[in-house]
């Protein structure tokens, strides 16, 4: 592990040759066994999922906001259905931030299941704001937010990424934080999930973004 100021480099030039065809069919098998679980759709306020806003009652919820719906009132004593005023869950497009260590002690089958886990969390978080850094003792933006990168491109890039040099901790999240544009850690509450092998990916990840 290292505490130096890491560079930042461009995702081509630190990777090498396409990984042999072996390492890449091992990696697409151990990312065709990871799902996490969707986020459900129903944004009721008792079942829903998000933040809880206040919305015209649209049918979908019990649960009215009083003082809002009070303030309606006042304008229109006859009120119409839109003047109901109700607490739902809506659940906003969410910002993640991926950083896969690649450094030399990801050799091997480390390195082939973070890339796994990679693809399969970009096929998954289709519908959110996703960016992956891959980082050693330098790092390598591999897809910003906002650009869309196709998961398998960011499979195949991981993997052509050499897993190299010491671990550097502290450049990466900088890199993120300048991504995502606030303190991650304060804001966040940050939680950790241990991962031994392939088979812990898929209940951490649902851990982590069931809430």
């Amino acid at each position: 592990m290292t505490a130096e100021q890491g560079t930042l480099v461009d995702p081509a030039a630190a990777g090498e040759a396409l990984a042999d065809p072996q390492t890449l069919r091992r990696a697409r098998q151990i990312a065709a066994q990871l799902a996490v679980p969707r986020p459900r759709r129903d944004v009721t306020a008792r079942r829903g999922i998000g933040e809880l806003a206040s919305l015209r009652y649209r049918g979908g919820s019990d649960d009215i906001d009083l003082d809002a719906t009070l303030e309606q009132l006042v304008e229109h004593p006859v009120p119409e259905e839109e003047d109901i005023i109700v607490r739902e869950r809506v659940r906003t497009r969410r910002s993640v931030v991926l950083l896969v260590d690649v450094s030399g002690s990801m050799r091997g089958e480390r390195v082939r299941t973070a890339a796994a886990t990679v693809g399969a969390l970009a096929a998954e978080l289709e519908r959110d704001d996703l960016a992956v850094v891959a980082f050693w003792s330098d790092a390598a933006v591999l897809s910003h937010l906002g650009q869309h990168v196709p998961p398998q491109r960011l499979l195949d890039t991981m993997l052509a990424i050499p897993a190299k040099g010491l671990t550097n901790i502290a450049f990466p999240l900088q890199v993120a934080a300048r991504e995502l544009a606030r303190e991650l850690a304060r804001l966040g509450h940050g939680r950790l999930r241990r991962i031994r092998t392939y088979t812990d990916i898929a209940p951490a990840l649902s851990a982590i973004f069931a809430s």
